[in-house]
């Protein structure tokens, strides 16, 4: 800066704010976005994808038309469209007109039917008389507004011991691998890692040797491209043990325990072979104890079916203290695990408690429901805690009721030996409803994806998240900034590019908390600045 005199200026460093306006703009620009609810879904799980369609332009637009393209591992359930008409059959949403500043949403419901990622897509396919492909819309969107979304769910793949995972992008040559390590961060996966988790073949696929969370990026400019959904292996599991008695013996100085198995299915081949068998042989009572195929094994004892799925370990002895139970699928290959601690037969046995219900259901539109225990116990109290061994009582009495989803325990207590019985799960699971306008969880695919971090340049270093969203009431936001980088800052505007907060971040922590409870509903946009320079930016809906 200088006053017309070559000897006489200021020399100083500048930065100048970019806010974008659209008061004035006498264009439409059309942007799409679009969120899912449970990025990490069970197979059979239901997941809601809201894609949103707008006009950050001040001009009419005309003629909107936005394609979807959805993979066959996501079965449509129901749809809702707040303008046009949505033809599921050809996946294509006719939006017709959109004023500047105007957003409408198509809300998709579908069902996962397989393991694996499963992706759902948007794109502006038709504005006024101009036509758009997938990645003619993809490449239109990339210095301007976003034209294409790609959202997707990974829901976990089942890898039986002994097995690999083969992983192979045939358009995606010369990629980056990446696992979640023991510090919770991607690590790129080299010829130096351990062979034992996985390798990288020469055709750029992946062989994964261990279960895990894995990712992928490939260089494409300067923008690091990213999946927007980890690939998850599980190690697969026998039957879940659920204890169902532990009694000692009267006659004998032992104990025995009865549990039962879920999603056994030796017991499904014990019905069909005793609905057969009951006419030749009526006095059958368990086909599985008679061939000695158990899906069950014990440290001690002697295990044998009491058919429906449950089983008895008799004469365990009363010096052992615990006892250790194995459950294995129909192959053998998957096992489960459970310690069962013996009882103090010094003390009474005490029955399991009843149940009115094991798993109830609730939405924020709902009064959460309590459990109820329905059978009685002489001379000992109903105790609910939160864990099935060593649990800490949350409450006593017949009923419990929480306000936080999860699995509890109830048992009875002895009030004069103070001994606890064996315990009941249950389960309180929180349905999330569509409510117009609010989606949980921002999960689009695109350069400043925060799911891995990769090594390299400053954009890559720097990650934001933000949650919950939407946002009431304070707005939690986790950031990593290199610490050889002295200025970080954080600046929000509103849809309308009005600048509603700039702080600074102090690149030693990790994480700052945001009021924005006077804040006027709709979205924002959060960019991260780390020395002037656009590292990440996201959006997030306020609802109150």
């Amino acid at each position: 800066m200088y006053n017309g005199n070559a000897n006489c200026f200021l020399d100083r460093s500048i930065r100048f704010d970019f806010i974008k306006y659209i008061a004035g703009r006498d264009f439409s620009e059309i942007e799409v976005i679009q969120a899912i609810d449970i990025p990490t879904p069970k197979v059979g799980d239901i997941v809601t994808f809201t894609t949103i369609v707008r006009n950050i332009g001040a001009a009419l637009s005309e003629n909107i038309e936005i394609n979807t393209i959805q993979a066959t591992t996501l079965q449509t359930i129901n749809f809702f469209t707040e303008k046009g008409v949505f033809a599921t059959g050809i996946n294509a949403w006719k939006v017709g007109k959109l004023e500047g500043g105007q957003q409408v949403k198509l809300v998709v419901r579908a069902r996962v039917t397989a393991q694996g990622l499963s992706y759902y897509n948007a794109y502006v396919s038709l504005e006024g008389t101009k036509k758009y492909t997938f990645s003619e819309a993809q490449a239109f969107g990339i210095e301007k507004a976003r034209r294409s979304v790609i959202s997707c769910v990974s829901v976990p793949i089942n890898m039986n011991a002994a097995e690999v995972y083969n992983l192979t992008l045939k358009s995606y040559r010369g990629i980056k691998w990446y696992y979640k390590d023991n510090s919770g961060n991607f690590s790129e996966i080299t010829k130096n890692t351990n062979v034992a988790i996985a390798t990288i073949n020469t055709d750029s696929s992946l062989t994964i040797k261990q279960s895990g969370e894995y990712s992928f990026s490939k260089k494409v400019g300067n923008c690091n491209i990213t999946s927007c959904c980890p690939i998850l292996v599980e190690s697969c599991a026998g039957p879940n043990i659920t204890p169902d008695s532990v009694y000692c013996n009267s006659t004998v100085d032992s104990y025995n325990i009865i549990v039962k198995l879920s999603d056994d299915k030796f017991n499904i081949i014990e019905k069909v072979f005793m609905s057969l068998s009951n006419i030749n042989f009526p006095l059958m009572s368990s086909y599985l104890t008679k061939l000695n195929i158990l899906p069950l094994s014990s440290s001690a004892g002697v295990v044998t079916s009491i058919g429906g799925g449950r089983y008895m370990i008799s004469n365990i002895p009363a010096f052992m203290p615990n006892v250790t139970l194995v459950s294995s699928d129909l192959t053998g290959k998957c096992k489960n695990v459970k310690i069962i601690n013996a009882p103090n037969c010094a003390a009474r046995t005490l029955k399991v408690p009843d149940l009115e219900e094991t798993v109830l259901f609730y939405n924020e539109n709902t009064i959460i429901p309590s459990f109820r225990v329905i059978n009685k116990e002489s001379k000992a109290d109903i105790v609910w805690l939160d864990a099935e061994t060593n649990g800490k009582i949350l409450r006593k009495g017949k009923k419990f009721k929480t306000a936080n989803a999860g699995v509890y325990y109830v048992a009875f207590k002895d009030k004069r030996s103070k001994e606890v019985g064996p315990t009941a799960k249950v389960e309180l699971r929180n349905i999330q409803s569509v409510l117009p306008g609010k989606f949980n969880q921002d999960t689009i695919c695109d350069c400043e994806s925060t799911l891995m971090v990769p090594q390299g340049e400053l954009k890559e270093l720097s990650s934001m998240t933000l949650y919950p969203n939407p946002v009431q009431d304070v707005l939690t936001v986790d950031y990593r900034i290199p610490s050889n980088k002295s200025i970080a800052e954080l600046h929000v505007y509103n849809v309308s590019g009005k600048s509603m907060l700039v702080k600074g971040l102090n690149v030693n922590e990790r994480q700052i908390k945001i009021q924005v409870d006077t804040w006027p509903d709709g979205l924002y946009f959060y960019t991260l600045l780390v020395n002037g320079q656009k590292i990440n930016t996201q959006k997030i809906v306020v609802a109150h």
